[in-house]
């Protein structure tokens, strides 16, 4: 009976981790996902757009301007994932238009499995690209 529930314990924990891993991934995908389209609506519509990770609300805000205002769309954040950077560190513009990316920018976000993700804006063209390291990121 001991060794059953042992391994019923057991199942759970990794279960519960299994679980928050593809969370995270997920979440991982759906900004990669966002900030392409974000970037193809600047293009075509020769607007500025614009991401940033809010830690208090615990989001990724997505933004566009069109000539009626600013349309956003909020990606919640995972409850394992943290924010590393200052609130005005943390926002990545995309020009209006044809213009390059002319902001790199690598943020990083902790997460509480015991590793943090590197996101990296590339110059010239905005491509992004994320990287999972091991240990927190201090």
């Amino acid at each position: 009976m001991v060794v059953v529930t042992g391994m019923l314990l057991l199942g759970i924990v990794v279960g519960k981790r299994y679980v928050q891993t593809q969370r995270e991934e997920l979440f991982l995908d759906r900004v990669q996902t966002e900030w392409s389209a974000l970037q193809e609506r600047s293009r075509l519509n020769l607007t500025a757009g614009g991401l940033q990770f809010m830690g208090p609300q615990h989001i990724a805000h997505f933004e566009v301007k069109y000539k009626d205002g600013w349309r956003a769309n909020d990606i919640p954040m995972p409850d394992t994932i943290q924010m590393l950077d200052k609130m005005d560190n943390t926002r990545v513009e995309q020009s209006s238009g044809g213009k390059m990316f002319a902001q790199p920018k690598t943020l990083k976000l902790n997460s509480t499995l015991g590793y943090h993700y590197e996101l990296t804006f590339e110059m010239g063209w905005g491509r992004l690209i994320i990287k999972k390291v091991a240990g927190v990121a201090g």
